[in-house]
């Protein structure tokens, strides 16, 4: 024993305890008080078998200290081990999972895959399953399963180096499995093996019938010959016609020789077909024995007179156990590493052929005892008697003493550590065919012009040729060489060589131009890598390492450094597993106790690495959102990208959208502009800009930070002045002809007031100067026709006239002495504005003219002006594009002061303007005062190749996104809100509001939607989904209502009749109940018949199974009369039988149910349609305010007099207790649900596989997946199965596995279009069998939202989910819990990870299956009928 090992003896249970462990009666109290130590838990995979086995059997005969317990996933094993007389149990007991928690040792003969979390403290004593030659567990890399042994060590390592005692037979295999497992000194045990000592030293075991001569007939002499062949990784099928080609020869040799050949096959080829046809072929021949691996071939090695092996390490162990000789059929090199040299390790008679192994059964018995000896020594030298206890002692006294193993870190490269500009590789060939274009090599036009698409396909064909010849080809590489893509280019567009190159050359140039750090993460790594921690790089990109460790260096020195794995380099793919596993293999030992890798991509650095249990860190990449992608998209340069990634990474830094509104959107209607205007103006020479308060403050800012950043030959000034303030001071000899347009200053004038502000006048100047029009002060509303009216007079008006012009020279004085202290009329100057008619221009001119007493050029600055150029009025127009920017004057007015209305002396003689505080939108007033002038360094910061066009295209884009998205969040959110007056005397209002009733009513009289909104589609976003609905039915269904009359108006009102008749179904319902509740009662009168039972059934095959263990139960009790109702009959007839029913049964609430109160004595049972509902129904179901009617009647339809409620649980008890309006306390109890006990009986499932097999006869004889989805994204047409590729799932599990399902389309919808080819392993059998007669006969099940689904866990086998919409498709529906909280197995988005998932079912997890039905279905046990029926007698 080692000195290291501390001791810390057990405590030895009581005498009484003893006894009970004896008994079997050991209760709940004995497990708290027995010693943890003491509990030993043992498990060889599916059978009894192995080392644990006979260790297990030892401790119950010899060591009555310790309490052993077998854990296994197989019931039969489970069952068989309890005929023998102990203790065993699956892992899905509850008793089992009692037992977990007290347990402090867990035997093994593996390092296991899965360790129940209830046993994560324990002592872990793996016992092994083979010495031998091979390269094994953490040295195991090549073959089939080594995706498992790097996935098990990378999750327990930490478990296996703290808590794992190890057995080792010899000096030799002691050093072998070190090294092999990366064990401790420390942590190894020193003996023989259980399964080769027990028998040799103790008893005969016998747990079957070892008379296998007497099984085919034979006499005792007939000498027993074992062909025990070892797993092949290389060639795992088919290796028996190659091993054994010609069977008659041998069946004649064994004749010969009077022998019985056994061939024992490994667990992994039982089920190879060259095997299993010979085994059909020839399993009664009495000399062949082909041997069933249920029954522990240990039992018999004493009585095998030759052992015929190959590179298993059963060979060691038959040598132990007692086989007299042996024969080497070495007939194919092995695929498996050795360790040592196998004819070197191993004795007997060499064969390298058929024909060899012929002659040695002639001649097996010349061995050489000495070199039998010498390996016996090397292998087993620690093997004796006392072994058994040494391990036992060993393991008691062992306590673990962790020590944290360190972690190691991995990192995607591409959009984890480093990015690029232009964010997409897409930009990198945008880029790409711009140096085309500038070159003079000549492409093909069409190549040339659509060359991102083409580059796009030549690379997706490379991958496909890769993908699609891997079986074809000798190597398995998967990834592409970047040379390929261009190659493939070259081949179709008959590039020529320099042309190919170049092409090669520009990508790779723009890659390194392109590639910038990613700051944060870059800083980490540099922190882990100061601090000694391992790092390494892994990417799955084309590119060669050389120029990836050129991108890393330019990101940061430090990174060109790190270890890196390349797809690129390795042929293999992080998006397969794969290049995980050659990090895992680049290490002599992994010796790591948590393995965390960061990167973006959720499959490849999220799913595939969780897969090989390994930590991840998604970041979240960086993606165009659709406004992004239009500009890179719609402009296609390099230029466009690097601006739509700076946009997007914005985005993704600063959660604040309106930031990024002011950042992404804002920005793109000013900077363009004002870029555009400095370099007019410039050219022009322009000594001074203009801007005009209060559009152009933001503008302003925007020009004087371009102008600082470029150092550009100009000066800006803020110029305080508005409509109001100089149009009528601007009105110097007449009235203009704006004033009086449709445009000018009567627009929208709708009421008395606003008429007066429109006129510039008080209200008595008003009356003397028109004294006819003082009835206006009495009209409510002055209509369109009477505006139009009271315009002709107001401007055929001398007095008006003259009014207006006196007052004008009022007021122009002070405006004139304000222009002339704020411009200089010496220089060269415009004004800058934004977009109008032009009419400002023309006030601003004429009061110009007067400041300075003569003509001037007056030039203006437009995005886009309406009037064009006319004498002095000089307009300069950015775009003619005719795009309304009315939307803009929202963010201008987005301002904390109000227009500028008038003009004021200040105490230094200084004209002021007269400025208000006005209330405004202040967040995004910050974020516009920082964002803007951040976008403005940002852009200009990014090494822009052609400015010019794109920032053209950038405002041209911005504006079409906006007119064809106005229902866009970062609108409704920031620009919906803002208040402004959208006409010149109107009142403030949002721009965009929510609807209310009033503004709904206006609109119903036909006023015009720009008297309350300036986009509808804005608004309807914001308004709730009521008046939504009914601003939609009055803008877009009554105009057409009354273009084509009445016949839609009664089709639209049809829609709505489910609500507008609520109070007449609740007012029906009250008297229905008074009618019905006095037909019963009448009847009722007459005393209950005994065993008369009313059920109510549409009786139909899924009826027929909810009801069969009621069923059985009726059958025990006898003398029962049952009357079968469908639950549409008319009322009158069943309410009669009713009424002397003594039970009353139903499985779906109807109608009826909610009309009477029945009588006592009478036993009225709901039962439930479903053990578990998703769905809610009944009361739960959610009811806006203003469906108040709807509301209340659903909840008087669910009115009922039940005697008792079925809950599945105490959580689904909850959830009837509030959608069923319960008159009587405990009416819902948690009984269990009577259609789940059919899962139970092992009749019903028989009866079920059986009608399964009856309808699709070609699942005798295979797995069954059964798959239940919810209709969704169906089309009438469509009749392919959603979500799961059924040809790929024939392909890859059709030996197996057949499938089927019950896929309920609506009325109307087409049933599935099956291929002939496929009838073989898919079956269609909706309305052929009931969904819960398939869930009975299933070994397997897959769905996502049916409420019937949920009952498929109850069968503790594997479910999978295909719910990763599951966001999606839950945001519009009520249902009783959160998906997201109720995932109790794995979600699979396609049929590639069910595939995966069931070639690896032996690591499923069970326990969150367990938890599910523990919580929501905890009830629910094969027993609920029995129960429903023994509380009719506790009413």
């Amino acid at each position: 024993m080692s000195e290291d090992v501390k001791k810390k003896p057990g405590r030895i249970p009581t005498l009484s305890m003893m006894k009970k462990m004896k008994s079997g009666t050991l209760e709940a109290e004995d497990l708290e008080s027995f010693p943890k130590n003491n509990r030993w838990a043992f498990n060889a995979g599916k059978t009894f078998a192995g080392n644990p086995k006979y260790l297990f059997i030892y401790i119950n005969k010899y060591r009555k200290d310790i309490d052993a317990y077998w854990l296994c996933d197989k019931e039969e094993t489970v069952e068989y081990i309890r005929k023998l007389g102990y203790k065993a149990y699956t892992f899905v007991d509850r008793e089992a999972h009692r037992l977990e928690t007290q347990t402090g040792v867990y035997v093994v003969e593996q390092v296991k895959e899965n360790i129940p979390e209830r046993m994560a403290e324990v002592k872990y004593l793996n016992l092994y399953h083979g010495v031998g030659c091979k390269s094994i567990e953490r040295r195991a890399h090549t073959g089939f399963l080594t995706e498992r042994v790097a996935g098990k060590y990378i999750r327990y390592n930490q478990f296996y180096y703290d808590r794992q005692l190890f057995l080792v037979t010899s000096p030799l295999m002691e050093k072998h499995f070190i090294y092999q497992c990366g064990l401790r000194n420390d942590r190894v045990i020193r003996g023989g093996y259980p399964r080769c000592m027990y028998q040799k030293y103790f008893e005969k075991v016998t747990t079957f019938n070892h008379d296998i001569r007497g099984r085919k007939g034979l006499e005792m002499d007939t000498r027993i010959a074992a062909y025990v062949p070892t797993f092949r990784d290389d060639a795992p099928q088919g290796f028996m016609s190659l091993a054994i080609p010609d069977m008659e020869r041998l069946i004649q040799k064994l004749e010969e020789k009077n022998m019985l050949m056994i061939f024992k096959m490994h667990p992994l080829i039982e089920e190879d077909y060259e095997y299993l046809k010979l085994k059909e072929k020839y399993q009664n021949h009495p000399r062949l024995l082909f041997w069933n691996n249920q029954e522990d071939f240990y039992e018999i090695f004493d009585d095998i007179e030759v052992g015929i092996i190959d590179y298993s390490s059963i060979f060691y162990d038959m040598l132990a156990g007692g086989t007299k000789y042996f024969i080497r059929y070495f007939f194919a090199e092995s695929s498996r590493d050795m360790v040592y040299d196998l004819e070197e390790m191993t004795c007997g008679k060499m064969c390298r052929n058929f024909e060899a192994l012929l002659n040695a059964l002639d001649s097996y018995q010349e061995d050489d005892k000495q070199d039998r000896e010498r390996i016996e020594k090397l292998f087993w030298e620690y093997d004796h008697k006392g072994s058994m206890d040494e391990i036992i002692n060993h393991t008691l006294e062992f306590e673990p003493e962790p020590k944290p193993l360190p972690v190691l870190y991995t990192f995607d490269i591409f959009d984890t550590l480093i990015s690029r500009k232009v964010l997409e590789p897409e930009g990198i060939f945008y880029q790409v065919k711009e140096r085309m274009e500038a070159s003079q090599l000549a492409f093909p036009p069409f190549f040339q012009e659509n060359y991102p698409q083409k580059r796009k396909e030549a690379e997706a064909n490379v991958r496909e040729w890769y993908r699609k010849t891997l079986e074809l080809r000798p190597d398995a590489r998967r990834e592409i060489h970047f040379e390929e893509i261009f190659e493939r280019m070259a081949k179709v567009y008959h590039l020529t060589g320099e042309q190919k190159n170049a092409l090669m050359q520009w990508e790779l140039e723009a890659e390194y131009e392109s590639t910038i750090p990613i700051p944060r993460a870059v800083s980490y790594v540099k922190d882990l890598m100061q601090k000694g921690e391992t790092v390494c790089l892994i990417s799955d990109m084309y590119l060669s390492r050389e120029f990836i460790q050129k991108l890393l260096a330019k990101a940061d020195p430090a990174l060109g450094e790190l270890p890196l794995f390349l797809s690129s380099e390795y042929g293999v793919q992080k998006s397969t597993g794969l290049l995980y596993l050659e990090v895992y293999k680049s290490f002599e030992t992994y010796m790591f106790g948590a393995w965390i890798h960061h990167g973006d991509n959720r499959k490849a650095d999220g799913t595939f690495a969780r897969k090989l249990n390994i930590t991840t860190v998604l970041r979240e990449r960086p993606e165009f959102n659709e406004y992004e992608w239009k500009i890179a998209s719609e402009i296609g340069t390099g230029d466009a990208f690097k601006t739509a990634a700076l946009l997007a990474r914005f985005r993704e830094s600063n959660g604040k959208q309106k930031d990024y509104y002011a950042y992404g959107h804002i920005s793109m209607y000013f900077v363009p502009y004002i870029s555009w205007v400095l370099k007019h103006a410039i050219e022009h020479k322009t000594k001074c800009l203009y801007f005009i308060s209060r559009d152009g403050y933001q503008l302003k800012r925007i020009a004087d930070r371009i102008i600082e950043k470029k150092n550009l030959p100009i000066r800006t000034k803020y110029i305080y002045g508005s409509r109001r303030a100089w149009r009528i001071p601007s009105l110097i000899t007449e009235l203009d002809k704006e004033f009086f347009s449709k445009f000018g200053n009567f627009v929208n004038v709708k009421s008395y007031d606003k008429m007066l502000n429109a006129l510039n006048m008080e209200e008595n100047d008003f009356q003397r100067i028109f004294p006819d029009l003082a009835y206006l002060k009495d009209v409510g509303e002055i209509t369109k026709e009477i505006r139009e009216s009271l315009i002709i007079t107001f401007s055929n008006s001398e007095p008006y006239r003259q009014y207006i012009l006196d007052k004008s020279a009022r007021d122009r004085e002070i405006v004139l002495e304000y222009l002339r202290q704020e411009i200089n009329f010496d220089e060269r100057f415009s004004f800058v504005e934004y977009w109008g008619r032009g009419y400002t221009q023309d006030c601003t001119a004429r009061l110009l003219e007067a400041a300075c007493k003569e003509k001037c050029p007056v030039p203006f600055y437009y995005m886009r002006s309406i009037y064009s150029s006319e004498e002095n009025r000089i307009r300069y127009n950015f775009t003619t594009a005719s795009n309304s920017l009315i939307f803009v004057e929202a963010v201008f007015a987005n301002i904390p002061y109000k227009s500028v209305e008038g003009y004021q002396r200040g105490e230094n003689g200084k004209i002021l303007p007269a400025l208000e505080p006005a209330d405004c939108d202040m967040e995004l007033f910050h974020a516009m005062e920082q964002r803007l002038l951040q976008f403005v360094d940002d852009f200009y910061g990014l090494g822009l190749e052609d400015t010019d066009n794109l920032e053209k295209m950038l405002q041209k884009i911005s504006v079409e996104y906006f007119e064809e998205h106005q229902g866009d969040e970062v609108f409704t959110r920031c620009l919906a809100p803002l208040m402004d007056s959208y006409t010149m005397y109107d009142a403030k209002r949002e721009y965009a509001p929510a609807f209310t009733d009033e503004m709904a009513d206006g609109l119903i009289r036909e006023n015009p939607k720009s008297d309350y909104t300036s986009s509808l589609e804005m608004s309807l976003a914001r308004s709730e989904k009521r008046l939504a609905d009914k601003v939609r039915y009055i803008v877009e269904d009554v105009p057409e209502l009354r273009r084509e009359g009445d016949k839609k108006t009664a089709k639209i009102l049809a829609r709505k009749e489910e609500n507008l008749l609520a109070p007449y179904k609740l007012q029906r319902h009250k008297w229905k109940s008074l009618y019905f509740q006095a037909t019963y009662q009448k009847h009722a009168l007459h005393p209950i018949e005994k065993g008369k039972v009313i059920l109510f059934t549409n009786d139909s095959p899924a009826d027929r199974d909810e009801y069969w263990s009621l069923e059985q139960e009726w059958k025990k009790m006898g003398n029962l009369r049952i009357l079968r109702y469908k639950k549409n009959t008319f009322y009158g007839k069943v309410i009669k039988e009713m009424a002397t029913a003594e039970y009353i049964f139903i499985n779906r609430h109807i109608e009826l149910m909610s009309l009477l109160r029945f009588r006592t004595g009478t036993y009225v049972v709901q039962l439930g349609e479903y053990a578990f509902s998703l769905d809610c129904f009944g009361k739960g179901i959610q009811f806006p305010g203003y469906l108040k009617d709807s509301r209340d009647w659903n909840d008087r339809l669910m009115r009922n007099d039940y005697d008792l409620i079925c809950a599945a649980s105490e959580d689904m008890k909850n959830i009837y207790e509030t959608s069923f309006s319960v008159r009587k306390k405990g009416t819902v109890q948690a009984v269990g649900s009577c259609c789940t006990d059919i899962y139970f009986s092992e009749k019903f499932r028989d009866e079920a596989r059986k009608s399964l097999e009856e309808l699709f006869p070609a699942a005798r004889g295979k797995k069954i997946i059964v798959y239940l989805p919810q209709y969704r994204h169906r089309v009438k047409g469509c009749r392919v199965l959603e979500f799961l590729d059924i040809r790929k799932l024939q392909k890859a599990l059709g030996t197996e596995y057949v499938m089927v399902t019950d896929y309920r389309v609506p009325s109307g919808m087409d049933s599935y279009l099956m291929s002939e080819d496929l009838r073989d392993f898919f079956c269609d059998a909706t309305n052929q069998i009931s969904i819960r007669r398939l869930i009975a006969a299933g070994d397997v099940f897959v769905g996502d939202y049916r409420n019937t689904f949920f009952e498929a866990f109850l069968r503790r086998k594997p479910v999978f989910l295909t719910a990763d919409d599951y966001e999606e498709y839950t945001r519009e529906r009520d249902y009783n819990f959160a998906y997201k909280d109720i995932i109790s197995a794995p979600v699979i988005g396609d049929a590639e990870e069910l595939i995966w998932q069931l070639h690896h079912l032996e690591t499923y997890d069970y326990r969150y299956l367990e938890q599910f039905c523990e919580q929501y279905l905890g009830a629910c046990d094969g027993h609920a009928a029995e129960r429903v029926l023994k509380l009719k007698g506790k009413q």
